[in-house]
């Protein structure tokens, strides 16, 4: 991708050196690959994006996940990684499913309740 990976994760990576060396809350937030975006490579308009009703948002911890996300998705989750207290020091990808967008701040708390209950679920367990 012509170093843009590269470039990606070297920003990440002074967003978390100035997060250890400054003590400051961060959030790193990784949308997937627009495909429902029309443009060069083909994708389809907004209209039919809202067709399929995919604006339902799941975070997903670190970046493994594979998926989409759209740009509405990706606006209203920086929007609200701004001031959401699960969303500090949280690295998270955005990936759109079948329903409907977070439309309130109880809805909000789940979709970064979920992303904190994903993150304890990959946890690995201590030896005993």
């Amino acid at each position: 991708f012509f170093g843009a990976l590269d470039a990606k994760r070297a920003g990440e990576t002074l967003i978390r050196d100035a997060q250890s060396r400054l003590s400051l809350e961060t959030c790193i937030v990784r949308p997937k690959l627009h495909c429902y975006d029309s443009g060069p490579f083909g994708g389809l308009p907004q209209d039919a994006y809202d067709d399929m009703q995919y604006q339902a948002i799941n975070l997903v911890p670190g970046d493994v996940v594979d998926g989409e996300s759209s740009h509405p998705a990706t606006a209203g989750v920086l929007m609200q990684a701004l001031t959401h207290p699960l969303a500090a020091n949280k690295e998270m990808c955005i990936v759109n499913s079948k329903g409907s967008a977070p439309s309130s701040a109880m809805a909000w708390d789940q979709v970064f309740g979920a992303l904190q209950e994903r993150e304890r679920q990959m946890t690995p367990s201590p030896l005993r």
